[in-house]
């Protein structure tokens, strides 16, 4: 189940629409993905993250000097038109036009983006809204790649930048001062951080008062259990060991001292969205293999897999 949460600072869980908070909290948007561990997680789920994701700045670079754009200026339009790889949260562009109107971003703001990956959204939300955007993304090799495609928009790079590390020690050591920013946003990411109530506390110490969020991520439908398999899988696959009910998801938001909470789910959206980009992987394989080479073809696959998500079983829900 996929599940949404808007809230003041104080915050909740993954809902579909931001109101504005009039208490000191922040509002938020819930949304995990197969890529983040913070410094908590062992070294060998760590490793089979960054070996899902590594693969992609090889092959955004492939895809770029197919279009003759290996080197240059380029715009935000040539990234996005490479899909996956420059946005690796489901749903691509139209996530962040979400994003955009919920948390009702413009250029008089600065945002968080908590696991920025290759700062994909991030370039996008700022060119399209003029506001200022910092990324945080754990792995050193994907988040140089996004500030080096960043510098290569002409004028962006003096509104968006990112940063090397994990949000909670960050905070921890003041690198991101309390009450900076006034939404932050995180797509498909916190899934995979196991210390869910370190991971909020920094996000909601990092957000101004009255400040907004929104977050997407997994979630466990109330009343079901996963077997034994289904969570390893869960962990061996995804990498995601904090998979919880919307409740319990919604109490760790109020806990940290996010309020407004909403949530939404998003089940049949990422179902639908899911099973295109499956479709698209097997229907353009051999392309891709041609252009990216075998290595990198067997990253999208493990990719493929772990998004399978009109797969899942019951158990299993998406929340905005």
């Amino acid at each position: 189940m996929a599940c949404m949460a808007f809230a003041s600072r104080q915050l909740a869980l993954p809902s579909r629409l931001v109101r504005p908070s009039t208490c000191r909290a922040c509002a938020g948007h819930l949304r995990t993905s197969v890529r983040h561990n913070t410094m908590t997680m062992t070294t060998d789920r760590g490793g089979m993250t960054e070996a899902m994701y590594n693969w992609r700045v090889a092959a955004v670079h492939n895809a770029l000097k197919e279009m003759g754009k290996e080197t240059g200026a380029l715009h935000v339009t040539d990234l996005t038109a490479l899909g996956h790889l420059d946005q690796y949260h489901y749903g691509g562009i139209q996530a962040n036009d979400h994003v955009i109107e919920l948390l009702g971003i413009d250029n008089t703001v600065h945002c968080l983006d908590v696991g920025s990956g290759i700062g994909g959204p991030a370039r996008y939300i700022a060119s399209k809204t003029g506001c200022r955007l910092t990324g945080v993304e754990l792995q050193p090799d994907i988040c140089r790649a996004g500030q080096e495609l960043t510098e290569r928009v002409p004028g962006l790079a003096d509104r968006v930048n990112f940063m090397v590390g994990d949000i909670i020690t960050l905070s921890k050591t003041k690198e991101i001062p309390d009450e900076t920013f006034d939404h932050f946003l995180s797509l498909l990411v916190f899934l995979h951080i196991p210390d869910r109530a370190g991971l909020l506390q920094a996000c909601h110490n990092a957000t101004k008062p009255g400040g907004t969020f929104l977050i997407e991520d997994f979630a466990a439908k109330p009343g079901k259990s996963f077997t034994e398999l289904e969570r390893s899988s869960l962990l061996d696959v995804v990498s995601a060991p904090t998979v919880t009910t919307p409740e319990q998801y919604v109490a760790d938001l109020h806990a940290a001292g996010f309020v407004d909470i909403r949530v939404v789910d998003l089940s049949e959206q990422w179902r639908k969205w899911t099973k295109a980009a499956q479709d698209l992987y097997f229907e353009s394989k051999d392309e891709t293999l041609k252009m990216h080479g075998e290595a990198i073809c067997c990253g999208a696959f493990c990719r493929v897999r772990a998004a399978r998500c009109h797969e899942w079983p019951k158990q299993l829900m998406g929340l905005r």
